[in-house]
């Protein structure tokens, strides 16, 4: 797919794209190792928290107290559920056994693996049905995303201050959540328009979301909708973005299905159509962005909901999706990224890349003893060796541009919504207003070539 190069406003917006999700199988679902990249089917996997050498330590000469590393247990961070070489679904225990190594603590996670029933493959961490994409029914009913913006979060969740408030409320606490919005109004000057960033995208055809609407026999109250996405690209002479008309064709992406499957990354199995209003989720979105050829950014989005108005589109087919006049901004999309999230697929990435990290765990974002999030040094102080190498990087290249902003991207991401209910935030809220336009969708074109 196309090389899209990331700067602090792609990345940004790779926060917010769910370009590739999956509903529950009824299998676990994971992601990637979230504390090392072990594809064994061994008892456990182990990883050094330490946050390495600290030059600024006070004196505490006087102090015979020392600090035990593992009270309370830092080790709560486990890997996600991940395939292995055999095809077996690889899950970890949530809470592991800590050892102290001095003032350091490693962590191990209990593991077990299990095997797919027959027809299905371990693909993303979870079982699914075996199948070629190519044999992929596409439904006749779809869409295209003509407009994705990030929403504003007004001051103290107060509606109405700023007019494109959105989108959903997380908390419980009657105010909407979305703390990506809070973050950019505090960073505005560093990530420029980002918007405007997705707009271009969008309009050129560079970033083309499909929407399959499969179950749609009544746009105004439709009980039994499923919703699935897709990566695209548009036929020749196909317009896109705010041109689009409705009546356009597009072709859908392979890598928009689940590894070894013909099932669809993105989908809202148990969406529905109430007063002309369609709502779906919540899901899980596996977020999955082609920001270098071969090495793409997946991040996991939880508590994933959409909601927006809906008509027949132009085509007789497809829907219309969000805005109905000048005064609407769109459907509603949100969801959460848990750190842990987040963090993983930033590592995961730099793994693949020109990046080399040489810090004791081998990755730019740990979590510390302290229960904090900290980036590998990029630049070598205080007598220690830069561990983040990026000469081998062009300047331009996504990996060195994330490695070098990782201590900001860091301070800015403070969590806002608790999503395991232990006491303790752990994810960033999102919001954008959607709209789409009906289309034709058809089979990528490595299918017919390989025909």
């Amino acid at each position: 797919m196309r090389r899209m190069l990331l700067t602090s406003a792609v990345l940004a917006a790779a926060l917010t794209m769910g370009l590739g999700a999956c509903g529950d199988d009824g299998e676990t679902t994971g992601t990637t190792d979230t504390v090392q990249n072990d594809t064994s089917t061994t008892d456990s996997t182990t990883t050094d928290t330490s946050t390495g050498d600290d030059t600024n330590v006070p004196d505490t000469s006087g102090d015979t107290t020392v600090a035990d590393p593992c009270t309370p247990n830092p080790c709560t961070n486990p890997p996600g559920a991940m395939c292995d070489e055999s095809g077996k679904v690889v899950t970890y225990a949530a809470t592991g056994t800590c050892t102290a190594n001095g003032s350091a603590a490693e962590c191990s996670y209990t593991s077990s693996a299990a095997d797919c029933d027959s027809g299905k493959v371990c693909a993303a961490g979870a079982c699914a049905e075996a199948g070629d994409p190519c044999e992929y029914a596409f439904d006749e009913k779809a869409s295209v995303v003509t407009e994705i913006r990030i929403a504003s979060l007004a001051a103290n969740g107060a509606d109405g201050n700023p007019t494109d408030h959105c989108c959903f409320d997380f908390t419980d606490d009657g105010k909407i959540d979305n703390k990506l919005g809070s973050i950019l109004k505090t960073v505005g000057s560093l990530v420029g328009d980002l918007n405007g960033t997705i707009k271009e995208q969008v309009d050129g055809g560079s970033l083309v979301i499909l929407l399959e609407e499969k179950g749609v026999d009544d746009t105004t109250s439709d009980s039994s909708v499923s919703l699935n996405g897709f990566l695209g690209d548009p036929v020749e002479g196909t317009k896109t973005g705010a041109e689009a008309d409705g009546m356009g064709t597009f072709t859908a992406s392979n890598s928009s299905f689940l590894p070894g499957t013909a099932t669809p990354l993105i989908s809202f199995q148990d969406a529905s159509i109430a007063a002309s209003v369609l709502a779906g989720g919540p899901t899980v979105f596996t977020l999955s962005l082609p920001l270098l050829e071969g090495a793409p950014l997946v991040v996991q989005i939880s508590m994933t909901r959409l909601e927006g108005k809906v008509s027949t589109g132009p085509n007789g087919k497809g829907l219309d999706i969000g805005a109905e006049n000048e005064t609407d901004l769109g459907a509603k999309l949100g969801g959460v990224i848990t750190l842990t999230d987040l963090y993983s697929a930033v590592n995961t990435f730099v793994a693949g890349s020109c990046v080399t990290v040489t810090d004791a765990d081998n990755k730019l974002v740990s979590l510390g003893t302290d229960g904090k999030w900290k980036c590998a040094s990029t630049t070598a102080s205080g007598g220690n060796p830069a561990e983040v190498d990026t000469s081998a990087c062009d300047d331009n290249d996504p990996a060195k541009q994330l490695a070098g902003f990782c201590s900001a991207l860091v301070a800015v991401v403070g969590p806002d919504v608790d999503t395991d209910e232990d006491g303790t935030k752990d994810a960033i809220s999102i919001g954008l207003w959607v709209n789409a336009t009906s289309a034709t969708i058809t089979s990528d074109p490595t299918c017919t070539a390989n025909q």
